[in-house]
């Protein structure tokens, strides 16, 4: 652990190689997030609105999770309805297709199943 690159010797070696290029800093001491303009003791998330120290701009509204509500969810009032899929009939591009613009609901499953 002492003599490897991975190691204690490396984080020095590292961190010297910091002081001498500026841009290294942030690599080998990290950053300090109270500087960014977050306030870490807040009770709510801080991910709706920080996606990233180096991210140039605030997440964009389909990186964060909403509520919907259930009146916009027409899959819950309908699924009974509706006649039963045969995935087994589909290629792979429809299912992976519907695996991932179905998350966490039943058709997800049954589309990784098929997968």
């Amino acid at each position: 652990m002492v003599t490897d690159q991975f190691g204690m010797i490396g984080l020095l070696t590292f961190i010297r190689a910091a002081e001498t290029d500026p841009g290294m800093v942030h690599l080998a001491l990290g950053s300090d997030l109270t500087t960014l303009g977050l306030n870490l003791n807040s009770p709510e998330n801080l991910y709706p609105k920080f996606a990233s120290p180096w991210a140039s701009a605030p997440c964009r509204p389909q990186d964060i999770d909403f509520h919907v509500p259930s009146e916009y969810l027409t899959n819950i009032h309908i699924r009974d309805k509706l006649a039963a899929i045969k995935l087994s009939r589909y290629g792979e591009d429809l299912l992976f297709y519907l695996y991932y613009m179905n998350g966490g609901d039943l058709l997800q499953l049954l589309a990784a199943v098929e997968l």
